[in-house]
C-alpha cells in the first residue's frame, strides 16, 4: 500500500477576509500535496451556518486543503466532522498538554468555553475530492476584551492560561493529527473514532434544551447520527439541528 504524503505546501497572507473562500482559489496546488492557507488575521471569516467569528491577530486561522481520490459518501462525511474536531483536540492537547475537549459536532472546548471552531466544505473536481477543512482557534489573540456577546462564550489560550502558543508548531501537529484522522474515516474505522467522540463530547450523558423540550444526550450512533431522549421519545439528529441545541 502506497505511503500517505505528509508534506504540506503553506501559502501565507497577513490579512484576508476569509481563508476558506482564499483556498477555493488554490484547488489546482493541491493536487500534488496538501495545502494550507493561513492568515494573521480575518476580517470576514465565517463558521457553520455563515456565523461570524472574530479573527484578530495572534490567533490560528487557516484553511487546509486535502485531495482525496476516494469518492465520500454521506455516512464519512458526518464522521469526518467529528474526527477533524478529535484530530484539532489532540493537536493541541499534545503540544499544550491542557484538558481540550468537544462539543458536538466540532466546536473545540476549554473550560466550557469555546475555543476554536471548524467549517468543513468539500469540491469536487474531475480526478479529485477537495476537502477544505477551515479551523479558528483562539490561541493568543485576545477574547475577553471584545465589544461582542462572543466575550461571554469565547476563551483564549494565552489570555486565560497565561500560555504562549508557538503557532507554527501547532500547524506541524495539526497537519499531522487532522489528516491521520481523516484516514481512519476513509477506512472507515467509524467505531473507533465514535468511541472517542463520546468520551471527550461535553454533551454526552448531559442533559439539553431542544426545541424548548429537556433531553438526555445519548452520544453520536453508528449511523453518525446523535441520539437524544427524554421521558416520551427517542430522537437521532443531523448536525445541522446543532444550532437548536442549549447545554442545560
Amino acid at each position: 500500500m502506497a505511503q500517505e504524503s505528509f508534506s504540506l505546501k503553506i501559502i501565507h497572507f497577513q490579512s484576508v477576509p476569509s481563508t476558506q473562500n482564499v483556498a477555493l482559489s488554490y484547488l489546482e496546488l493541491a493536487k500534488n500535496e496538501d495545502l494550507l492557507i493561513i492568515a494573521e488575521e480575518q476580517s470576514a471569516s465565517i463558521g457553520r451556518k455563515q456565523s461570524k467569528w472574530f479573527s484578530p491577530k495572534g490567533g490560528w486561522w487557516g484553511t487546509f486543503v486535502f485531495c482525496k481520490k476516494e469518492e465520500i459518501n454521506q455516512k464519512q462525511y458526518a464522521f469526518l466532522h467529528y474526527s477533524i474536531a478529535l484530530g484539532v483536540r489532540k493537536a493541541i492537547e499534545t503540544i499544550l498538554s491542557i484538558p481540550v475537549k468537544i462539543k458536538w459536532p466540532n466546536d473545540i472546548i476549554l473550560e466550557k468555553r469555546k475555543l476554536g471552531g471548524i467549517l468543513i466544505d468539500t469540491v469536487k473536481d474531475t480526478n479529485c475530492n477537495f476537502l477544505l477543512v477551515g479551523i479558528g482557534i483562539n490561541t493568543n489573540n485576545k477574547v475577553l476584551s471584545l465589544d461582542s456577546p462572543v466575550n461571554s462564550i469565547a476563551i483564549s489560550i494565552n489570555e486565560s492560561l497565561k500560555i504562549k502558543v508557538d503557532n507554527e508548531k501547532l500547524t506541524k501537529e495539526l497537519h499531522k493529527q487532522i489528516k491521520n484522522y481523516i484516514i481512519k474515516v476513509l477506512k472507515n474505522n467509524l467505531k473507533e473514532i465514535l468511541k472517542e467522540f463520546n468520551s471527550y463530547d461535553i454533551l454526552c450523558k448531559n442533559n439539553i434544551i431542544y426545541k424548548n423540550q429537556e433531553y438526555t444526550v445519548e452520544g453520536i450512533e453508528d449511523n453518525g447520527l446523535l441520539k437524544i431522549q427524554n421521558e416520551k421519545e427517542t430522537l437521532s439528529l443531523e448536525i445541522e439541528s446543532s444550532e437548536l441545541i442549549e447545554l442545560k
